[in-house]
């Protein structure tokens, strides 16, 4: 698994981070989570749906709402249309910055 980093231009002390991943990898993204989740404020589809709520715009929500996003790449990761479009929703949309580890 690769971690992307993409990250607005001027994080702010309270960082907020946005958990990209595909649902196979989810026991190793949850692992990140926790850690992650010790000092940041982070999001993560699993710990912030609720019964109800559309995913959709839960996710757009939750990006619109982060200075950093992790996007755990991969092979099917690299394949699903919906994981792809996060990663261009960040960097398109909302002016990222790209960065790869």
């Amino acid at each position: 698994m690769v971690v992307v980093i993409v990250c607005q231009q001027q994080p702010t002390e309270s960082l907020e981070v946005f958990i990209s991943y595909q649902h196979k990898k989810q026991p190793q993204v949850e692992a990140l989570y926790n850690k992650l989740n010790l000092k940041y404020k982070c999001w993560m589809d699993k710990e912030q749906m609720g019964g109800g709520d559309t995913l959709n715009a839960k996710i757009d929500s939750g990006i619109r709402g982060c200075q950093l996003v992790l996007s755990c790449v991969t092979p099917e990761y690299a394949v699903s249309e919906s994981c792809r479009s996060e990663t261009y929703h960040h960097i398109d949309e909302l002016n990222f910055i790209f960065r790869a580890n």
